[in-house]
């Protein structure tokens, strides 16, 4: 509501003269925009150095992203991890961090389009970031030390 409640402080106050009253919310404004900006922008890049938290999704959102992903038969493995930012933590953002199968037999139009898919129709929101796990070095082995991040498994399939 701040911007919204800001901006109309702002017409007000200017409207009845009253300039210095205003200040402050446009101060307000500016750091709220600056945070919701580089909020935004850090939620976007996935750095080697970035920290990562227990997803706590619930255990319902869990199985069912599990099941999406036993549908995908290109898929090794999915881990989800809450990202740790620094602009407007009480917005979490998180890490979907994939794994493909190496096959032979599959194209990569083949490996794309069921990457689409899968991405496609996890039914996860804005706040979800997918990645293949093999782009960032080390981010899988960060990925097995934070508990209950592998969501799925072609080993956890076999054995069950």
């Amino acid at each position: 509501a701040l911007p919204s409640a800001g901006r109309h402080a702002i017409a007000y106050f200017y409207k009845h003269n009253r300039k210095d009253e205003a200040k402050p919310w446009e101060e307000k404004l500016t750091t709220w925009e600056y945070e919701r900006q580089a909020g935004a922008e850090e939620r976007e890049i996935v750095l080697a150095t970035d920290s990562y938290l227990p997803h706590g999704l619930p255990v319902d959102a869990v199985k069912a992203l599990a099941a999406h992903c036993a549908n995908h038969k290109l898929l090794h493995s999915v881990y989800i991890v809450q990202k740790k930012v620094q602009y407007l933590p009480e917005y979490p953002s998180y890490l979907v961090a994939f794994k493909m199968k190496q096959s032979m037999f599959s194209t990569q139009k083949k490996l794309q389009a069921e990457l689409t898919e899968f991405i496609g129709k996890s039914n996860l929101g804005d706040a979800f970031l997918f990645i293949n796990v093999n782009s960032i070095s080390g981010l899988e082995g960060k990925m097995k030390k934070m508990p209950d991040a592998c969501v799925y498994s072609i080993k956890k399939v076999k054995a069950a």
